[in-house]
């Protein structure tokens, strides 16, 4: 039962209690005296409610104002608005609500899942990339390590032989120098001989 249903029969009751006490001036005191005391109360019970129910409504219709504004400005369609289109798209036998609000789900999850293993893919990809350029990396490492030991080994090599070369020509320079002093003796000598 609506409340304005309720308000009728309640204005009902009014009238036919003040219709009762206008037969009844003059009859039974007791129930008059019921009348007089009841009456008050029933309108101010009356008015108090219509009053609570006006500010009750005041204040619903404000949160909803609010509400439609708040969610009007963050979805660009105000609740008014969104409100009316469901109310459009309920009972509809082809195109139900319902099996919409399924298909957008479903769309929505499939757009989803698709974003999703696009860049799980991506990520995989990049992660194999990064993994080969790693691989690449450390054979370059390893190859230039070893070629750099390689070359150590090389120069030491080189160089023990070039400090042996250095000790053969130091002692080749002494037996040159050895030589050319007994050919300077000989030929002292010869020339001693000689004369």
């Amino acid at each position: 039962m609506s409340n304005e249903a309720k308000i009728m029969i309640l204005v009902s009751y009014i009238i036919d209690i003040y219709v009762a006490y206008i037969l009844l001036k003059d009859g039974d005191i007791y129930m008059r005296e019921i009348l007089i005391a009841v009456l008050p109360a029933l309108i101010t019970g009356l008015i108090t409610f219509v009053l609570t129910r006006k500010s009750q409504i005041r204040k619903n219709t404000e949160v909803i104002e609010n509400l439609s504004k708040h969610i009007g400005s963050k979805e660009e369609q105000s609740l008014e608005d969104l409100i009316r289109s469901i109310k459009d798209d309920i009972g509809r036998q082809s195109d139900s609500s319902l099996t919409r609000q399924h298909q957008n789900i479903n769309k929505q999850i499939e757009k989803n899942f698709g974003v999703i293993n696009n860049r799980y893919e991506r990520e995989d990809e990049q992660y194999r990339l990064f993994t080969r350029e790693q691989h690449n990396l450390k054979e370059t490492l390893d190859n230039f390590s070893k070629d750099y030991m390689n070359n150590i080994q090389i120069i030491d090599k080189l160089q023990s032989e070039k400090i042996k070369l250095e000790h053969e020509l130091e002692k080749m320079r002494e037996e040159n120098n050895n030589l050319k002093i007994k050919i300077v003796e000989y030929q002292e000598q010869l020339d001693d001989y000689m004369e």
